[in-house]
């Protein structure tokens, strides 16, 4: 009992030890869950704060994504705007470039048309000047300094129309000038070559009278020549002609007009002249006149018969002695093989200086060698000494062919000049296209008067030379075989 009670008191004791125990193991537990609640709830707290801002930040996210892609789509639809702003503005390049590279060929166009325009303007300024060389001695030198006053406002402003314009009228004054009588003081120069204040009385371009300072007359005539030889300034030396100016030219002057008939060399030229004056033209005059309608040609082509007549009078001193001196060292030669002198012969060879003694001597030297020897020998020394017989031949031939070709070439200038004067003057002027003609023609003339006794001559002294030539090697031939038939003898 005792047992049971102390066993019953353990087990109460243990009980309540282990009561005690478990209270407080379950208050240390409920404290642990206690803790563990406010740590769950601190961990909810924190959980759900996380999760808040969580959700905050990703809804931020969300609408800066929301607001990214607005601004891509802003950014792209400006980078499309702006594509195709700069497509346009590349289009426009292209279109402006294309308009630039337009504008530009017009303008090298324009560029080419005005040079071309500047130089046909000034072409017809220079071929217009060339016609004022040939114009009428009275206000030649005015109406080149117009002219020049023209081209030099040409050259500073560039203003075609304008130039053309002050052309045209310059163009016009000359032609009513032309085709007026008029009257006016100028200077000239006559055929003499002096210089003249002349009082002219003008008739058109045609003819005119001029008075000279000392009351001597001149008469101003066409000559059918080209630039400034075209019109005559010569002295009135016919009585009738002198006579008539003295009775009426002053009259002219002081009423600036032509009253009554009025006489005129009608032909206008030298043998007219000399016709009226009763005086023969002297052969110098003619000669000089035939010169003058030659052209500029004639200046070479005279120069040709000069020349081929030095080398014609070199060449006949060169080969005139020759023949009969050589002839007679042949002879001389042959008496002396006659008579079996070689040593003869070769002191006769070696004392003579021409060419048949060379020659000999080279044969005479060298026949102890052969025959074959002797004639090698004979050949070198003949090609060596003729061939100064033919110099200058070959340069007289050249000078045969060549004359023709300048009166060739003389023709050729004269038909030139005669379509020149068509072309600035007309058909109408008959004296300036027969001068263009007689160009022409007298070239030729010239070059075959020229080349028939310049070929002449050469035919001649070719000959001469064939036969200086032919007599040598006849001479050598010869005296190869006397020596030949000597040698076989001995």
């Amino acid at each position: 009992m005792k047992k049971v009670t102390l066993l019953t008191a353990l087990l109460l004791f243990s009980a309540t030890l282990l009561n005690a125990n478990q209270r407080a193991n379950s208050k240390e537990l409920l404290d642990r869950m206690n803790a563990l609640k406010e740590t769950v709830r601190a961990s909810r707290d924190s959980l759900q704060w996380e999760t808040a801002e969580r959700w905050r930040v990703r809804q931020e996210s969300v609408r800066q994504r929301e607001k990214d892609k607005q601004e891509i789509g802003a950014l792209n639809d400006l980078q499309s705007e702006m594509f195709n702003r700069l497509t346009f503005l590349r289009e426009e390049k292209l279109a402006a470039q294309r308009r630039l590279e337009s504008a530009q060929a017009d303008l090298r166009i324009k560029q080419d048309e005005w040079r071309y325009t500047r130089a046909v303007i000034n072409d017809i300024f220079g071929s217009y000047a060339d016609r004022l060389s040939g114009s009428f001695p009275v206000r030649m030198e005015q109406d080149r300094l117009e002219l020049e006053n023209i081209r030099s406002t040409f050259s500073e402003s560039g203003n075609a129309v304008s130039v053309i314009k002050d052309f045209q009228k310059f163009v016009d004054k000359r032609l009513v000038q032309a085709n007026a009588v008029s009257f006016e003081s100028s200077r000239s120069i006559s055929d003499q070559g002096e210089t003249l204040q002349l009082m002219f009385a003008r008739f058109g371009n045609v003819f005119g009278y001029g008075l000279e300072e000392s009351g001597e007359f001149y008469f101003v005539r066409q000559t059918g020549r080209m630039g400034h030889t075209r019109y005559s300034v010569a002295k009135v030396e016919t009585p009738v002609l002198e006579r008539f100016l003295r009775n009426n030219f002053f009259g002219w002057i002081d009423s600036q007009s032509i009253n009554g008939p009025v006489l005129v060399d009608i032909l206008q030229n030298e043998h007219s002249s000399a016709l009226v004056q009763q005086k023969a033209i002297s052969l110098q005059a003619k000669a000089g006149e035939f010169f003058r309608s030659g052209g500029p040609v004639m200046y070479p082509l005279i120069t040709i018969p000069l020349y081929a007549l030095i080398l014609v009078f070199i060449k006949i001193f060169h080969l005139g002695g020759k023949l009969p001196a050589n002839r007679k060292i042949v002879a001389q030669a042959d008496k002396l093989l006659d008579n079996r002198d070689i040593e003869g012969l070769k002191s006769f060879l070696e004392s003579k200086k021409s060419m048949p003694s060379k020659v000999g001597m080279s044969i005479v030297t060298t026949i102890g060698s052969g025959r074959e020897a002797a004639e090698d020998v004979a050949k070198e020394i003949l090609l060596a000494q003729t061939s100064s017989l033919g110099r200058h031949l070959n340069t007289l031939a050249v000078l045969a062919a060549v004359a023709p070709l300048m009166g060739l070439l003389g023709t050729v200038t004269g038909m030139i000049t005669l379509f020149d004067v068509i072309t600035t003057y007309g058909t109408g002027d008959p004296k300036l296209l027969a001068g263009g003609i007689s160009q022409a023609l007298v070239t030729t003339e010239t070059g075959l008067i020229i080349a028939v006794p310049i070929l002449l001559a050469h035919n001649f002294l070719r000959n001469k030379k064939t036969r200086i030539v032919a007599d040598l090697q006849c001479f050598a031939m010869h005296l190869i075989n006397r020596l030949s038939l000597e040698s076989d003898n001995q």
